[in-house]
């Protein structure tokens, strides 16, 4: 397999910067696209950290062509 599925992240805060970027960064067959974080500071420093254009636009991420599934890395209170 030479195509990486491409991902979106849907929050940014401690569980995708501790965990989901790192791991992506191995990821063999899969790669960030995007993210997304209400925080602009939040989405700035992800972009930063993790070299992906990261916004507040929720959108920007849902219609990004090379976005092919998200992942919802948001407080459990939040998911609908």
């Amino acid at each position: 397999m030479d195509k990486k599925l491409g991902y979106g992240l849907i929050g940014l805060g401690e569980i995708a910067y501790k965990s989901t970027g790192k791991l992506f960064q191995q990821a063999q067959y899969s790669r960030m696209v995007m993210g997304v974080d209400p925080v602009e500071d939040v989405a700035k420093s992800y972009e930063t950290e993790f070299g992906i254009p990261c916004g507040t636009d929720l959108d920007a991420v849902l219609n990004h062509p090379e976005v092919e599934a998200v992942i919802v890395s948001t407080p459990h209170f939040l998911h609908a």
